[in-house]
């Protein structure tokens, strides 16, 4: 019976190609989609989750306290933090320390140069995170010349030889020895490396507990000891630091991914908004894809009823008609979850290149797997039951020949699906018209410096004389402006920058004062036409060490009628204010502009370069003249470059639901032709009726859009009041924003109704201009 009833739904499959290949397409589509999507979010959370004992890992963490009562978190803490919490701290098992070693170091052998990233930390590393050990062990780290690379970094360095016991050059003046070769880091770690140095090579062994610079993690006994040893910690790092200011945080290691709203080790941390917003259009997708999946087979089996009615005749139950139905169903999704597997590998490739991700097969069979079975349970079980239901219990409640019998409440349930889609579809086309919007605005958004052909360069540490040098020979390149030095672009100054305990006269007592803290030469305004409004800028006679001057906020803050020559003090050290300049957004635009203070420095890590012109030659020129000055690889980057990748989140966001936008549309109208072909079909006798009687096509064309118009404009009305509020609440959370138009929302509408309208009357007119006696010679 189960072989006869396979056979012939494969029949019924293969012999309505056209409306398998409808059924399918959309099908497919939105599996593929779904399945990728829920391979990336399946990787996304299991970061850091590889660690043994990965639930006891903690991150310890300092939050300071700025003027306006804001927390900064910091990956940073105070060197003997570590070995201070594992010695007073029973329900600490093991903790330990270690250095980022940010912006690389240059690994040097023989006449080859590269520049790694990696950290410095002692033995206990291996015993807090369970990093895999190919060659050597973590004893080799108490060496003080000793350096273990990852498999990746062995293999690039000695591509033809075995790495263990061969030396190599390290920042230019170390010669370290390969003593061990570990894992390489997975894709979902938030640790990333290159290789491991013993703690004290870069910058000694320091007791400085005022000094933030380490990263620090604890492994706990128990998880329920969590809050004794957080108030535990916290009363240790107040023996230490007295300021109220700061204070320690822990965040689990395994939620570092989202927890942690800062930039670390090399990677990025995770964007909860597009980890909703992703699994939002997901489950959109799957949602339209099983709609229109259900509507075109119950469009499809309304022109089955001789069938129906053929197997009531001969016996068949209701409860066997609906399995046949299911079983037909659970086909047609198989197939669909076969044919959407070589498709989702093309949606991968888009969706990784996108989003700027890769993700791990693994995780891509994983999601596959997991597909299959949302194919069989929710695609196909569903697409049979609700067909299956209607054609056993409406076309079977009928006598044989009987064809006096109502689809009233299919009609109801066409209806709600007809509303739910537009209004998912005019939704998702108005918010993402939004974000795009907001997205551009945010790029185009003056922040008050120049942006356009200024290059930054990474310097090695070097005297002021030969800095200078290498000024001068760019200077004379008709082709450059000018140039600068300072400690980091005006595009995104982290917290770590903002310093405390700054004091003048009138500030209230226990007042807590955060000023963010750049370093600059004397030309650094005319590089980056950052205009000055009141007094001066630094001198290049490097008599302004003891001068500093203020942003417009910080001015603000003080409240002075004018701050020049008023004194800033920090600790024992006093600077007079010499000049004021606008204020402008050195952070994220989500951000408020804070207070900002110049200090002067005729060194620094980074040269800025302002071009007339930028072409490759230039950019050759300049290469060549930093090679005569340094033996470390030329390392810039455009200014523009660096403001693109503070809002590369946004933009990511915004290309990704473009595309799934586009997506849905495709879904959409192809679930409409499956409701308009369900229209026509229990209405093909009433349209040959009105043909008969004498109405035209146009008449018949108005009568069957006006049905679906109707309810796209109580769509409308429903997507604009949600799309309104939930935009208003996405939108509070920029500093700066664009105003919600009426257009946004016009256009949505207008692009929905005139796609539907097209749409519909295509079907409608193929339905009106069949000849009416095939529809009722048989009555």
């Amino acid at each position: 019976m189960i072989f006869h009833t396979l056979r012939t739904a494969s029949r019924n499959i293969f012999r309505c190609k056209r409306h398998t290949v409808f059924s399918l397409s959309g099908l497919v589509i939105g599996l593929a989609s779904v399945f990728v999507i829920l391979a990336w979010t399946i990787q996304e959370l299991q970061f850091d989750r590889f660690y043994d004992q990965a639930g006891s890992i903690h991150m310890v963490t300092t939050d300071i306290i700025g003027n306006n009562g804001d927390i900064n978190t910091v990956p940073e803490t105070p060197p003997p933090l570590a070995a201070v919490l594992e010695e007073m701290i029973p329900e600490i098992e093991n903790a330990c320390h270690f250095i980022y070693l940010y912006g690389g170091r240059l690994i040097k052998i023989a006449d080859r140069r590269f520049k790694e990233v990696g950290i410095a930390a002692d033995a206990k590393l291996f015993d807090v995170l369970s990093l895999s050990f190919m060659a050597g062990t973590a004893a080799s780290l108490q060496e003080p010349n000793t350096i273990l690379l990852t498999e990746d970094l062995a293999e690039k360095l000695y591509p033809s030889g075995e790495a263990l016991g061969q030396s190599l050059l390290f920042d230019n003046d170390k010669v370290l020895v390969v003593r061990g070769i570990i894992g390489n880091m997975p894709e979902n770690s938030s640790l990333q490396l290159d290789y491991i140095v013993p703690y004290q090579l870069p910058y000694g062994i320091s007791q400085e507990w005022w000094q933030l610079s380490d990263a620090t993690f604890i492994k706990i006994r128990h998880d329920d000891d969590l809050k004794k040893i957080k108030a535990l910690a916290q009363k240790i790092f107040r023996n230490h630091i007295s300021d109220d200011q700061y204070s320690l945080n822990l965040i689990p290691i395994t939620r570092l991914r989202y927890d942690a709203k800062f930039d670390f080790f090399n990677a990025e941390h995770g964007n909860v908004q597009s980890l909703i917003v992703f699994n939002f259009i997901a489950v959109l997708i799957l949602a339209l894809a099983v709609l229109n999946y259900i509507n075109l087979l119950s469009a499809n089996y309304l022109t089955r009823t001789n069938e129906v009615t053929i197997r009531k005749i001969f016996g068949a139950s209701a409860t066997s008609l609906m399995g046949h139905f299911v079983l037909e169903s659970l086909l047609l999704s198989t197939l669909a979850w076969f044919i959407a597997i070589p498709f989702s590998f093309l949606l991968l490739r888009l969706f990784q290149s996108i989003l700027e991700v890769s993700i791990s097969m693994r995780y891509v069979y994983f999601g596959l797997l997991a597909g299959f079975f949302i194919s069989l349970i929710v695609v196909g079980m569903l697409g049979g039951i609700y067909p299956g239901s209607m054609s056993g219990s409406i076309l079977t409640s009928f006598r044989a020949g009987d064809k006096r019998y109502s689809f009233s409440s299919h009609y109801r349930w066409k209806h709600v699906l007809i509303l739910s889609q537009f209004v998912l579809l005019i939704s998702l086309i108005i918010a993402s018209t939004v974000i795009f919007k907001q997205t551009d605005y945010l790029r185009s958004f003056d922040v008050g410096y120049e942006k356009d052909h200024i290059i930054q360069i990474y310097l090695p540490g070097s005297n002021a004389d030969d800095l200078q040098a290498l000024r001068d020979d760019l200077m004379a390149n008709p082709s450059v402006e000018s140039t600068c030095l300072g400690r980091a672009s005006p595009v995104h100054l982290a917290p770590i920058v903002a310093t405390e305990g700054w004091t003048w006269k009138g500030l209230g007592e226990g007042t807590h004062t955060s000023i963010y803290q750049l370093m600059v030469d004397h030309n650094y305004l005319n590089v980056f036409k950052i205009p000055i409004l009141e007094g001066r800028f630094f001198s290049s006679s490097n008599t302004d060490q003891d001068n500093i001057v203020i942003n417009e906020k910080l001015a603000g803050l003080m409240g002075f009628d004018s701050p020049l020559g008023q004194t800033l003090i920090r600790g024992e050290k006093s600077y007079v204010i010499i000049g004021v300049v606008k204020d402008f957004h050195f952070q994220h635009l989500i951000n408020d502009v804070h207070p900002l203070l110049f200090l002067y420095s005729n060194s620094g890590t980074k040269l800025f370069v302002k071009l007339n012109r930028l072409s490759k030659s230039v950019l050759e020129q300049i290469e060549n003249e930093f090679n005569r000055f340094s033996d470390q690889p030329f390392t810039y980057d455009f200014i523009t470059n660096q403001y693109d990748e503070l809002y590369k989140n946004e933009s990511k966001l915004t290309k990704a639901i473009l595309a799934f936008t586009v997506l849905t549309i495709v879904l959409s109208f192809i679930g409409l032709i499956g409701l308009i072909s369900y229209t026509t079909e229990t209405r093909i006798k009433e349209i040959a009726i009105r043909k008969v009687c004498g109405a035209s096509i146009n008449k018949i064309l108005l009568l069957i859009n006006l049905g679906i118009v109707k309810w796209i404009m109580l769509g409308v009305l429903i997507s604009w009041t949600i799309s309104w509020f939930a935009l208003n609440r996405w939108l509070e959370g920029f500093s700066n924003r664009i105003a919600l138009q009426w257009w946004f929302f016009v256009a949505g509408a207008l692009i929905v109704l005139v796609l539907t309208i097209l749409t519909i009357s295509f079907q409608s007119w193929k339905a009106a201009t069949r000849n009416p006696v095939e529809a009722i010679k048989y009555e």
